[in-house]
Formats: structure tokens, sequence, C-alpha cells
């Protein structure tokens, strides 16, 4: 009963909550007299000023001259072109894990898992169980694995792809282009395609890692 769905322009969206109607209402992104809205319980769709929505949410107090963010997902890309044509200062606020905080858990996550197997290989060895060790690394090694898939569908997401699309990693040469949009791109890169100076400069290394690793053979021999 908590969710609603709100019409504009023929296009049907939701479910959302009202808090997050009333975000969109702050950043201009619904105009509340040519909107409708519709929860199950109601007979029919009702105008928005005539709906509870305001009163079911919770207060959401923004600071002076700015608008509240707003997750570009919620909405279709019409309607979000249009608030960000009338509105360019808009905040959209992407859902995921950004490239920073991506970058940290896989450092973390890495360390503390290898951790745990440093840990698992030393005690089979003491205690001379093969059947442990062999055990617990297939075990490090799954949830290692299933912890990437799930960073990695994070931050595709955060970028404005579907989350299956972590599965390029495991793509011969698509896994080069997907790894580099992971670590290189700005949230909601794939609305944009706009890299930032950071971006920018792990692109340089990127792409410098590449070439070094092509020609590198060429002068071992």
């Amino acid at each position: 009963m908590n969710s609603w769905y709100f019409s504009k322009d023929g296009q049907q969206e939701g479910p959302v909550t009202a808090a997050q109607i009333v975000a969109l209402v702050n950043a201009s992104a619904l105009d509340p007299a040519a909107t409708q809205v519709w929860r199950e319980g109601l007979a029919d769709w009702i105008p928005l000023t005539q709906s509870p929505v305001f009163a079911e949410a919770p207060a959401m107090p923004r600071p002076a001259n700015s608008m509240a963010a707003v997750n570009p997902y919620m909405v279709s890309s019409s309607t979000l072109a249009n608030s960000r044509a009338a509105r360019p200062d808009m905040p959209l606020e992407y859902p995921g894990i950004g490239r920073l905080a991506y970058v940290l858990f896989a450092m973390v996550s890495g360390i503390v898992l290898y951790g745990i197997l440093f840990v698992t290989i030393l005690a089979a060895f003491k205690t001379g169980r093969g059947a442990g060790l062999a055990l617990g690394t297939l075990f490090i090694v799954l949830l290692f694995f299933a912890t990437s898939l799930y960073l990695g569908a994070k931050r595709v997401s955060n970028l404005g792809m579907s989350g299956w699309a972590v599965l390029w990693s495991f793509v011969p040469f698509m896994n080069i282009w997907i790894h580099w949009r992971m670590l290189a791109c700005p949230a909601g890169y794939e609305n944009h395609r706009t890299l930032d100076t950071p971006g920018k400069v792990v692109t340089g290394l990127w792409i410098g890692v590449l070439v070094l690793s092509f020609i590198a053979p060429l002068f071992s021999r």
C-alpha cells in the first residue's frame, strides 16, 4: 500500500514511494498539476495535487539555492532530459557503487580474502590435512568470485548500465573494456559520456599499460 505509480504525458512509471515523488517535484522533474498517480486500493488515477502523497512523504528539507538529488532511473529518459534542459544544475544520484568506493571495496575484500586463504593454507600444512586445504581453498575462491561479481554489478549499475554487464568480464577483449569503465568512468557515464579529470588520468594509465603489455614481448626476444 506504500507504493505509488505516476503517469505523465501518457507514460506510467513506478512503483515509487511518496518521498520519491516529492523529490521529483522538488527537482522540477514532475509538475504536480499535470501528474496523475495511483496505487492499490484506488478505483482510478487521481491528480497528484488531490492525492495524499505529500501528506505521506516525510519532511524533506533541502539547502537554500539547491535541489533534491534525483535518481535518474526513477524517471524515463525523456522526462529526465526535459527536466535537465529546464534545470541544468539539477543534481543526479545514481545507484550502485561509485568509482572510489568500488576500488576501496575491491582492495579491502581482496586483502581480507587472501589473508583468509593464507591462514587456511598455513593451518592445513601444520595439521597435514590436505582435504581441508582443498576445501578451504575452493571456498575462498568461490567467495572471492561471488564478491567480485557483486561489486562489479553494483559498479556498472552506477555507470548507467545493467548489472548483467559485469559478465563481460569473462569475455576476451571485452573484459578490457568493461574493467576500464569500472575503474575510470564516473557515475552515469552511459548517459553523459563525459570523463572527469580522474577518469582521464586512469584512462591514460590504462592505455599505457596495454601498450606496454603488447610491446614488451617484442623486446624480450
